[in-house]
């Protein structure tokens, strides 16, 4: 039994013998932030429609963290600052400066992007403060 990778395709295969396949996992892509990079990035500043100001993502993550402590089991996940769709005041400012991938429209708003990616962006800084 051995297992095949194929970092192109992100898929490694588990095989036996003579190439039998037995199952196949997917892998996620994951960013890799070194220090530099998460503190990079806690240091950029967007304006939050919501809390109608401009702040850092560190300062946009505190008060949030802050929310989640002091709201305990009334915290409304879906819209902590008063809106649905919170997140992407901070995805803008980071396609914006290219720390993420996807499209603003001619407004500055968030047009396109990979939520899905994005938010395991965020995860990554996140666990690197």
């Amino acid at each position: 039994m051995y297992l095949e990778i194929n970092p192109k395709e992100g898929v490694a295969t588990l095989k036996q013998g003579e190439g039998k396949t037995l199952g196949a996992l997917m892998f996620e892509t994951y960013h890799v932030i070194d220090d530099e990079q998460g503190k990079s990035i806690l240091d950029i500043a967007f304006h939050n429609g919501d809390l109608n100001c401009k702040l850092t993502v560190r300062e946009f993550l505190k008060k949030l963290l802050l929310l989640v402590w002091e709201d305990e089991e009334c915290f409304d996940g879906k819209r902590p600052f008063g809106n649905s769709g919170w997140k992407y005041d901070l995805f803008a400012e980071l396609i914006e400066q290219k720390a993420i991938s996807g499209k603003l429209d001619k407004d500055g708003y968030v047009e396109e992007v990979d939520d899905k990616e994005a938010n395991k962006f965020m995860l990554e800084v996140i666990k690197g403060m």
